[in-house]
């Protein structure tokens, strides 16, 4: 009965659950696991590499195994990943050009496709040799694609812009034209557009519009000038007929005269100044003639 259970006397008592004796405290549950330390390198730990080794740099910053081989690891895992060396000061073109197609850039410029708005207005010979500039400086698809997309999107920032100006222009222009003929701006806009249509004809006019001097009011004026003069001559170059007009009309032709201010009549700088004297002279003249 000495070795039932519970029991308290010989030695294979020692052995029952609950005993407090060495054995239970060696591999009882509870026991915390103690991590083993690093390793630490000695510091003469180089000393059997080879020369070229022993003096290099990169090995200075390991103190541990573990840091060494944690670095060795690292490096196995990586050697299958695409890499990219960044050439050095005395990199050559050619050594560039490894790396920009590494990196994307297509060997010759037929094999960029660009989207490029056809309202853009970009000429051929442009588009080509932004391609060329594309390859020469490694530019891939993507990146030569951002720059088409920032041309197109400041030209069209441009062009709405100068059409702004432009109208703004053309209003400002024939507002001036306004306040300085008054009343008589329809009439002399028909006598430029009379002048541009007799010296020059339909090609003088697109040749204005493609320089955009079409709303200049200069151009205007000029024209304008040119035209008044016109039609003042053949007024003065007509003055025959005044013979088959009745007194009564030709009374009202000379009043009419008399009373424009712009007529050379009343302009004594005027180069048809005196030929407007005669005009109104021989008006009256028929005015007043006597019958037979």
């Amino acid at each position: 009965m000495s070795d039932g259970l519970g029991s308290g006397g010989g030695e294979a008592g020692n052995d029952g659950l609950g005993e407090g004796g060495d054995k239970g405290n060696a591999g009882g549950l509870g026991d915390e696991a103690k991590k083993p330390e690093a390793l630490v390198l000695p510091e003469n730990w180089k000393e059997s590499f080879p020369e070229e080794l022993r003096g290099e740099k990169s090995l200075e910053k390991f103190k541990t195994v573990d840091a060494l081989f944690k670095s060795y690891v690292h490096m196995e895992k990586s050697l299958g990943k695409n890499k990219v060396t960044i050439p050095d000061k005395f990199a050559t073109d050619a050594d560039w050009e490894e790396v920009y197609k590494q990196l994307g850039c297509p060997s010759d410029v037929t094999e960029y496709e660009i989207k490029i708005d056809a309202k853009a207005g970009m000429a051929e010979d442009f588009v080509a040799g932004m391609k060329e500039l594309g390859i020469k400086n490694g530019y891939n698809q993507k990146q030569m694609q951002s720059v088409f997309n920032y041309i197109d999107t400041k030209n069209g920032e441009y062009a709405l812009k100068h059409d702004e100006n432009s109208k703004k222009v053309v209003q400002e222009n024939l507002a001036d034209l306004r306040v300085e003929w008054g009343n008589g701006y329809d009439r002399k806009m028909n006598d430029a557009n009379t002048a541009l249509t007799h010296f020059g004809g339909a090609e003088a006019l697109e040749a204005i519009q493609d320089v955009g001097l079409q709303n200049n009011k200069h151009i205007i004026k000029m024209f304008s000038k040119l035209g008044d003069a016109m039609r003042e001559d053949k007024i003065v170059h007509n003055s025959e007929s005044f013979t088959q007009m009745t007194p009564e009309e030709a009374l009202s032709q000379a009043r009419d005269i008399r009373s424009n201010k712009d007529h050379p009549y009343n302009r004594k700088e005027h180069i048809n100044h005196a030929k407007a004297l005669q005009e109104v002279d021989n008006l009256y003249a028929a005015a007043y003639r006597k019958p037979g």
